[in-house]
């Protein structure tokens, strides 16, 4: 699983790394922390990194590792806490990821056509855990979701059919 981006309390890193505790995978957590202390997340970094369930990389992430990380991941978490838009959950959607993220509403509304994403309630660890499990059991609902992601990315985010619209809208 991968955890990607600015690292800040809004992201809730801290509801993964929870959940994370009964989890039989992996996760790398990727990106640069923001007003934030790294030692909030020590004890829980500590033990993940034993049970061999933890893959760090606290830094500016190159678009090279970007990359990497992104192909590497089988679902991306996006456990925020609050949010307007999310720029990771587009990438991971052009990139194939299966999505597992908070029911924020804008989160919601980018699902409300189409089932592109798994949600779990905001800050809610356990429920997080259940829906991280039977994801990464369920590879035909992970196909399911990938193939939607780029069906939600095709109708409302091809930068062809935007640049249309608003080449219809400059030359009316």
């Amino acid at each position: 699983m991968l955890f990607f981006g600015m690292i800040k309390p809004t992201k809730g890193l801290d509801v993964l790394l929870k959940a994370m505790q009964k989890i039989n995978a992996q996760v790398i957590v990727a990106g640069r922390v923001r007003k934030q202390s790294m030692s909030d997340y020590t004890e829980a970094f500590s033990d993940l990194k034993k049970q061999g369930k933890l893959v760090t990389d606290i830094n500016y992430i190159t678009n090279e590792k970007r990359d990497l990380y992104f192909k590497s991941a089988d679902v991306i978490v996006l456990p925020y806490t609050k949010i307007y838009q999310s720029g990771v959950l587009l990438m991971a959607m052009s990139y194939g990821i299966p999505v597992i993220a908070s029911d924020l509403q804008p989160n919601l509304e980018l699902a409300s056509e189409i089932d592109c994403m798994e949600f779990f309630k905001v800050g809610d660890h356990l429920m997080l855990e259940r829906v991280m499990s039977s994801l990464l059991a369920n590879r035909d609902r992970r196909d399911v979701l990938r193939k939607n992601g780029f069906s939600v990315l095709e109708s409302s985010h091809n930068w062809n059919k935007i640049a249309n619209s608003f080449k219809q809208i400059i030359c009316r």
